[in-house]
């Protein structure tokens, strides 16, 4: 198992599981972090609330990363998101799959999302390049940056 115990107690229920619900939340996906503090949504912006932590919003991680694989040489987004968190040596990090095509032409692409402080970006890609070539060998990736 990648990621080891430390990390596994920190994700959601539903990827230590490994059971995705069929309508995830919009962090269902996401490594919680111990300074998170829930964000109320605005129902309009300009009746938003004060009450937003900004130091939450501060912590959201951002797309780095982007990848495609055929249908057939897919991967897992919980071994996924374990991949990435240890490439990044964080977790504050998500990912996001999404599918495009049909029958043989179906396509997924991946997207990696992580911290912009305090990451070294040349490592953490090597880092995933050589995990996803572990974890994928017959796939032909190409890792690409936003």
């Amino acid at each position: 198992m990648v990621g080891g115990p430390a990390l596994d107690a920190r994700l959601p229920q539903c990827m230590r599981s490994g059971q995705i619900p069929a309508a995830p939340s919009q962090d269902c996906h996401r490594v919680p972090t111990a300074d998170m503090e829930p964000v109320a949504p605005a129902e309009k912006a300009h009746t938003a609330s004060r009450s937003i932590s900004w130091r939450a919003l501060m912590a959201s991680p951002v797309a780095l990363f982007h990848f495609r694989l055929n249908a057939d040489h897919g991967i897992g987004r919980v071994e996924l998101l374990k991949l990435w968190a240890q490439a990044c040596h964080s977790t504050e990090v998500s990912v996001s799959r999404v599918e495009s095509g049909s029958g043989s032409g179906k396509v997924h692409t991946y997207s990696l999302f992580g911290p912009t402080k305090n990451l070294d970006i040349r490592d953490a890609e090597n880092r995933m390049r050589d995990s996803l070539a572990k974890a994928l060998p017959k796939a032909a990736l190409v890792l690409r940056r936003y």
